[in-house]
């Protein structure tokens, strides 16, 4: 590496010198880097590079000369004015001794008035003790509380005070402080003496860091005032100190110097135990670029409650000492967007962050800013961008009367609307609102409205931070409008920043872009990278304006291949419309579009997965295909998977449409890439890998076989439709991969994960296209389909099982042919059919069990088997398959079988019949089975025992069954009195009867008994005789009586 150039500069600041050395180096032939070091003179300087590979050496001189130029600014000189610098640097300090308190670079005050403050603040602070008077002449006044005035002291950095500050340390007692908290005097002594303090400070303040009396606020005040009066070594050495207390995974994962890995370190210890978060308040002492992502992340997610609160709230005041930006604004919008906690009372632990203490820390936010900007404290720029930043768009509500979306963050509002014509907080409110004839929404007047104007124009660079990096409209719209007035500082801005200022999507940064662009327009140094940005910005009449421009420049930009694709990939589809109409019309050079295409690719695949990046991304594969289709030449299949790996539809689309361009039978398409365009979410990618596989010869095919079980299973029906033809045309040219085709749609099918529509298409693709292949699917995947839960399955299995009927009937047990015949699938039942016939003998054999097929669950099968029972001989029947058929519950079947027992009924089986019918409870049966009771019950008294629950069924029913309720009546009187064993039977039969509710019946069944009684009087009767009660008549009252 050979040294070019190199500069050498240096920051004098009283007796701190910084160094900070530029260099330009050459690395290779025409490449060059540019480098630096930096750190206290007579240090170790620490190296760094502001290029991250080689450049060319314009772009080297650049880089080199804005890094320079930056430091200049920033009051870095030459080595060779070091000298005066030093003189004047000792001279001003000398200055600031004879003139009191030393303000910082910047800031905008009253001399004479601080003057003033000054003394009377010294005054103060020499007065003895706190100058408390219990009794005082009336119309005295009061003595201002020394601690106020020790505070105010720190504020306006009275240097001066810091002798009368050291004196005044641990003079205080009890009563000097009562109320304000113990230890209060030296905690707001400590506060000051970092703002004031110099070397005489340091170790007074770690005497009372290290003090183990002194309260834990006033250690950890002392130990921030310390920091902040430490250079930057001593505060390295503290950060090292403190990482070593870390908890071991803590103090792990710090040292392996990943952020990410730190956070889950951190989230991990802090999910363990919520006391853990106190080491959130050694994180911020450590505080670097390791912990603070991690740190942040915390604050923005920890609960307001116990025990955290306790920690935040300290960290909230050490992060408003230290005037960080970042921490200061995160806490102040919490306060203001997270409601107070309800107050329980007697709770333990206390109620914490309830609503005295949410207003207080609100105010508090405030008041340390307009304190800054009252004393024009040149950080409060800095702070107040901080919180300005912590509020988003997404934070607005819906107005409410006259209150306006932002109307609930007051700090926001006084930041944003102290000085506003438009919004006013009223006396004894605690929101802004907008003035009377104010309305919502309205534009914003000419005049500035923000709190401290001259401040923002005195540090523009956190009105261009705001700018750059807000998501909130209105923050943008009063930075935009108070950079107007900063006209040097616009002035100095280079092109990345315009082109940073227009690439905002808020209007009012695109109307600031475009008057930067006007001025450089009218001075002819408008560039081509701010031209493009203008064009694409968030402004409707800035776009407009930049199409006029580059109208007026096309013959130059013609050749800007990236001035083309970032207009054919801008944000708004005018810019997108204007470009494809341009590039339509131009004779790009060959070499020139295909630098364009890759340009156009490269952005595309830059594109995150969003609503309006997907609009782009079409709008751009739209220019591709229509603008540039003779320039998509050969893509490598890398660039291809990117394209088609992206998950936006424009983006598949122009990796598909370089697919189509290509011939898949040249061997140039990867397979890997004509799966994944048919492997797209998108119809239109999906049909040109469908277009390609079917471009491909049919041995190739065969090698992806299951990828055509794939898509003619596939949940999108484009796919599954598309790729009919190519199974039929593998299974014709390759039987054997079309029996693998075939076995995979029918596992396809059994695991019924199929979307709905495909299982239909499935089953049509293997009935009509692989009808050969499917007859050659063994008997266990027939009987697996037919056992599926699947329709779909069951059906294919009852065509197969059709095929294999005359084969298969004899391997099946007489029990699955009648399950078979209760198939939900017609296929399924009509193969029964078949095949129940054809094993005729056997089903004759076991004619029982056959006899269950009249008992299916489909009328169908049914009338078929009553069809083939009616052609049975007679012989072949006996009760139990009578009993078999009668014994169902549909009656169609029940009919079937008093046909049958009434056409094949055998005298031998009648006592077997009568007995099994007896057990059935449907009243059809019951009435048939009375036409057996004369035949093989009567005069056996045996047999009348073994009907006795017939016949209590039979007369229990209640206005039911009436016809076999009068048959068995008959039939027990006449057995009754026929025979005495019987009569005692009947007797007990009929006295069940007689309690019931049916009066017919009742007195049948009495009559029945007595009936009995008589003719066998030995059977006693569950009857009483009971006389008719005589009563006397009642007496007639006399006329007219009651």
């Amino acid at each position: 590496m050979k040294l070019v150039t190199q500069i050498v500069l240096v920051f004098v600041e009283g007796r701190t010198e910084k160094v900070y050395e530029v260099d330009l180096c050459e690395v290779g032939a025409g490449r060059f880097v540019v480098n630096f070091r930096y750190g206290k003179k007579g240090a170790a300087l620490k190296d760094g590079s502001k290029t991250v590979a080689p450049v060319s050496r314009a772009e080297a001189d650049r880089v080199f000369q804005k890094l320079v130029s930056a430091k200049e600014e920033q009051g870095y000189v030459r080595e060779a004015e070091a000298e005066a610098a030093r003189v004047r640097a000792q001279g001003a300090a000398a200055r600031a001794t004879a003139s009191g308190p030393a303000r910082p670079a910047g800031r905008v005050a009253n001399p004479a008035a601080h003057a003033a403050r000054a003394r009377i603040l010294l005054e103060r602070l020499g007065q003895a003790g706190a100058d408390r008077r219990w009794f005082r002449r009336a119309g005295a006044t009061r003595s201002w509380p020394l601690e106020r005035a020790i505070w105010r002291a720190g504020e306006v950095r009275l240097r001066e005070a810091e002798p009368l500050l050291l004196a005044l340390l641990h003079t205080a007692s009890s009563s000097d402080v009562a109320g304000g908290g113990k230890g209060v005097r030296d905690y707001s002594i400590a506060w000051a003496l970092g703002r004031l303090g110099g070397e005489a400070s340091i170790e007074s303040l770690a005497r009372m860091r290290a003090d183990p009396k002194q309260p834990g606020h006033v250690q950890r005040i002392a130990t921030e005032a310390l920091l902040a009066l430490s250079d930057a070594e001593t505060r390295a050495d503290f950060r090292r100190d403190i990482v070593a207390t870390l908890p071991a995974p803590l103090r792990d994962a710090h040292a392996a110097g990943v952020a990410a890995d730190f956070a889950g370190a951190l989230e991990a210890h802090l999910a363990a135990d919520p006391r853990a978060f106190a080491v959130m308040d050694l994180l911020y002492l450590v505080d670097d670029e390791v912990v603070r992502p991690a740190f942040l992340a915390e604050l923005a997610r920890a609960p307001l409650n116990q025990p955290h609160f306790y920690w935040l709230r300290h960290l909230f005041k050490a992060a408003e000492y230290r005037r960080d930006p970042r921490v200061f604004g995160l806490f102040a919008a919490r306060f203001e967007k997270v409601r107070a906690n309800p107050v329980v009372w007697r709770a333990t632990p206390k109620s914490v962050y309830a609503a005295p203490t949410r207003e207080y820390l609100r105010r508090r936010s405030w008041r340390t800013l307009r304190r800054m900007g009252e004393l024009a404290d040149p950080e409060f720029v800095p702070l107040a961008a901080g919180v300005l930043l912590a509020f988003t768009d997404a934070d607005a509500v819906a107005p409410r009367g006259d209150y306006d979306t932002l109307a609930p963050y007051r700090v926001l509002n006084h930041l944003l609307f102290t000085n506003s014509p438009r919004y006013e907080l009223r006396r004894n409110t605690k929101a802004f609102r907008l003035r009377r004839g104010q309305r919502a929404g309205q534009p914003a007047p000419p005049a500035r409205e923000e709190a401290f104007p001259a401040l923002w124009e005195a540090r523009p660079e956190g009105l261009m931070q705001l700018v750059a990096e807000s998501t909130c409209t209105p923050v943008v719209e009063f930075a935009a409008r108070a950079l107007v007035a900063c006209g040097p500082f616009l002035a100095s801005l280079d092109d990345d920043d315009v082109a940073l200022v227009l690439t905002r999507p808020y209007a009012a940064a695109a109307r600031l872009g475009l008057e930067l662009a006007r001025s450089r327009h009218a001075s002819g140094a408008l560039s081509a990278k701010v031209l493009g940005a203008l064009a694409s910005c968030a402004h409707e009449p800035a776009r407009r304006q930049a199409f006029a421009w580059i109208d007026e420049r096309r013959a130059a930009l013609a050749a800007d291949t990236s001035f083309l694709a970032a207009l054919i990939t801008a944000r708004h589809a005018d810019a997108r419309g204007y470009a494809r109409t341009w590039v339509r019309s131009l004779a790009l050079a060959p070499e020139t579009g295909a630098a364009l295409v890759g340009r156009v690719i490269a952005a595309l695949l830059a594109l995150p997965d969003d609503a309006p990046s997907a609009e782009v991304a079409l709008d751009a594969a739209q220019t591709l295909s229509a603008a540039l289709g003779k320039h998509l030449g050969q893509v490598g299949p890398a660039a291809l998977r990117d394209l088609l790996g992206h998950p936006l539809a424009g983006v598949q689309e122009v990796g598909a449409e370089l697919l189509s361009r290509l011939d898949s039978r040249s061997g140039l398409v990867p397979v890997d890439v004509v799966l994944m365009v048919v492997r797209s979410p998108f119809a239109n990618v999906r049909a040109v890998g469908m277009r390609l596989l079917a471009e491909l010869p049919d041995d190739a095919l065969t090698l992806n076989f299951k990828l055509l079980v794939h898509l003619t299973a596939d949940a999108n029906a484009d796919l599954r439709h598309a790729s009919r033809p190519l199974v039929a045309r593998v299974a014709r040219a390759h039987p054997e991969i079309g029996l693998a085709i075939a076995e995979g749609l029918v596992e396809a099918l059994l695991r019924r994960k199929l979307a709905e529509g495909a299982p239909s298409h499935v089953l049509r693709v293997l009935k009509e296209d692989l009808t050969e292949v499917t007859a050659q699917l063994t008997r266990e995947t027939v009987w697996r389909l037919l056992r599926s839960g699947s329709p779909h399955a069951q059906e294919l299995g009852g065509l197969l099982l059709a095929d294999l009927a005359g084969s298969a009937a004899s391997e099946l047990e007489l029990e699955d042919l009648v399950e078979l015949g209760s198939h939900d699938v017609l296929a399924v039942r009509q193969a029964s059919w078949r095949m129940f016939e054809a094993e005729r003998a056997r089903v004759l054999a076991s004619l029982v069990t056959a006899a269950r097929l009249c008992d299916a669950k489909w009328a169908d099968t049914r009338e078929r088997a009553f069809a083939f029972f009616r052609a049975v001989p007679a012989e072949h029947f006996t009760a139990d398959v009578l009993v078999s058929v009668i014994d169902s519950v549909k009656e169609d079947v029940q009919s079937f079988g008093r046909e049958l027992a009434s056409r094949v009924f055998k005298e031998e089986d009648g006592p077997a019949l009568l007995l099994k019918l007896s057990e059935h409870p449907q009243r059809s049966v019951q009435l048939f089975t009375t036409n057996y009771l004369e035949r093989f019950a009567s005069d056996k008294v045996g047999r009348l025992e073994l009907l006795v629950p017939y016949f209590t069924s039979v007369l229990s029913r209640v206005n039911q069954g009436r016809v076999a309720k009068a048959r068995v009546l008959a039939f027990l009187r006449r057995e009754g009195l026929a025979n005495p064993q019987a009569a005692a039977l009947v007797v007990s039969v009929l006295h069940r009867l007689s309690a019931t509710i049916a009066i017919e019946d009742r007195a049948l069944a009495l009559e029945a008994m007595v009936a009995v009684g008589r003719a066998h009087p030995e059977v006693p009767l569950p009857l009483r005789v009971v006389p008719v009660e005589q009563r006397p008549r009642a007496a007639v009252p006399a006329s007219g009586g009651r």
